[in-house]
């Protein structure tokens, strides 16, 4: 058994050589670490143990995957469940870490911020945390679903360093959702505070967001390229290539190869412009519209 904090892990079986584990989790309050391996149980006091020793114990038991995006002071941890546990106990633990002046702070599941399942964050004067579940079909505010009680809130404190941490954890199927073991996920911040409390209250745009991709069930995340990333690259290069090298060779040719084709330089010139750099266009405009329907470039 481990606990620390307010998550205690039971380990149903270990085996030292291979540090191979089958875990399961609940939440309870719990002030001291525990873990039993083949039937040796050892207990220390939160004063005894260092932060780094706590995560070197936990982290050879639980897999979580962890990411901070870049220019923000916001970073989110998903831990997924035992998948021995009976499916309405599979519940996947998120906690979010931003500052504790933030307008609201979101996570949600899919590769784009208009076609994803969205969980928003956002502190009120009192003290508590508003978690509210909505979903994106459009480019407008995300609308709010009718199964806010999927999530379930577990704590919210200010920790050392003055930042604001909420817990909160759903089980990996749900009505309007699934969790994916290995797939993207999108994020989002805003330095707008939220006016009131109820999960249904309007958000103002982000100030930031993004997309990652995360494999849960390793424990880790990927700089892997997403299918906009992907998109967007592409049109890119082929608006390079058009606008870049088409264009300007067709119009070289118009200027400068007069003398040196006469019979065919207008050819060259047309055929170019017709022939290559026009397909190259509607190419490029057809990815970029793909990549904004997907999400990743446009705001909530």
């Amino acid at each position: 058994v481990i606990e620390i904090n307010d998550t205690i892990i039971y380990v149903t079986e270990a085996k030292r050589e291979d540090l191979s584990y089958v875990v399961g989790q609940s939440t309870v309050q719990a002030h001291s670490i525990q873990y039993n391996i083949k039937n040796r149980k050892r207990t220390y006091d939160e004063a005894d143990l260092d932060e780094s020793e706590m995560c070197c114990i936990v982290s050879t038991v639980v897999k979580c995957s962890t990411h901070c995006p870049s220019d923000t002071d916001y970073c989110f941890t998903i831990t997924p469940p035992d998948k021995d546990l009976q499916e309405d106990q599979q519940y996947v633990n998120f906690k979010l870490v931003a500052p504790k002046d933030v307008g609201w702070v979101g996570i949600g599941i899919g590769s784009g911020m208009t076609s994803s399942y969205l969980i928003v964050a956002w502190p009120n004067k009192d003290g508590t945390v508003t978690l509210s579940q909505r979903q994106t079909t459009s480019y407008s505010e995300p609308k709010v679903t009718e199964y806010q009680n999927d999530l379930i809130n577990m704590t919210t404190t200010t920790n050392g360093d003055g930042k604001l941490e909420v817990n909160f954890k759903r089980l990996v199927k749900v009505t309007t959702n699934t969790i994916p073991n290995n797939g993207d996920f999108v994020w989002a911040i805003s330095n707008t505070p939220v006016d009131n409390s109820d999960p249904s209250a309007t958000i103002k745009i982000h100030s930031k967001k993004g997309v990652i991709k995360m494999n849960l069930a390793e424990g880790d995340t990927s700089s892997n390229l997403t299918r906009n990333d992907k998109l967007i690259i592409a049109h890119a290069i082929i608006m390079f290539i058009a606008w870049g090298i088409a264009v300007p060779g067709a119009i070289f040719i118009a200027r400068f190869a007069r003398n040196l084709l006469p019979k065919v330089w207008f050819h060259l010139h047309w055929s170019i412009q017709v022939f290559l750099t026009t397909p190259l266009v509607i190419v490029g405009g057809i990815l970029s519209t793909l990549a904004v329907k997907g999400g990743s470039v446009v705001p909530l």
